[in-house]
């Protein structure tokens, strides 16, 4: 499964809701997700748009890397006043990292797998990824949103990376 690019029209489209019931081509999508997640190597999120189908859900690595969770229909309702700097790169924007200003904390309602509605609040780098996978949802890049222009040159990622509230030193 191919994950579009930067120069791809599709991911400026703005993303259609999951509506009705909980379909198998729903289920298949989320598989799907999950795959073109794990296959990347380094992705820790990953939007529908970003695998050419532009409906509202997201796969992000928000209790583990090995098993996303798959968010349906994400919406933010809420946005911490409190701001933080943080590093991102994007599966479709390979090679390019920047410093992107964003909420430290959301609170999200979603849809999961089994129809059930969730209401969570996320917090650190786990808010940072899901803001960033439901910019996805809206047509918007990181490279949109970076701080001095630091994303116009491609850079190698930080030595360190931020996974929930534990950090993981790369070898």
């Amino acid at each position: 499964m191919k994950i579009l690019q930067k120069t791809n029209k599709k991911l400026r489209l703005k993303s259609d809701p999951v509506l009705g019931e909980i379909t198998s081509d729903v289920r298949k999508l989320a598989i799907d997700l999950k795959k073109a997640l794990a296959a990347s190597g380094n992705g820790v999120g990953i939007a529908a748009i970003q695998i050419g189908v532009p409906v509202r859900m997201i796969a992000v690595a928000v209790d583990s890397i090995k098993k996303p969770t798959i968010m349906i229909n994400p919406h933010i309702v809420e946005f911490s006043s409190e701001q933080e700097v943080g590093e991102e790169g994007c599966l479709s924007v390979a090679g390019e990292f920047g410093l992107v200003s964003r909420a430290k904390t959301v609170m999200v309602e979603f849809k999961t797998l089994s129809g059930v509605v969730m209401l969570k609040v996320y917090e650190g780098f786990t808010a940072r990824c899901i803001q960033h996978e439901v910019d996805h949802l809206d047509g918007i890049l990181f490279i949109d949103k970076v701080v001095d222009g630091f994303a116009s040159r491609s850079v190698k990622p930080s030595p360190q990376y931020i996974y929930g509230s534990k950090i993981i030193i790369r070898s």
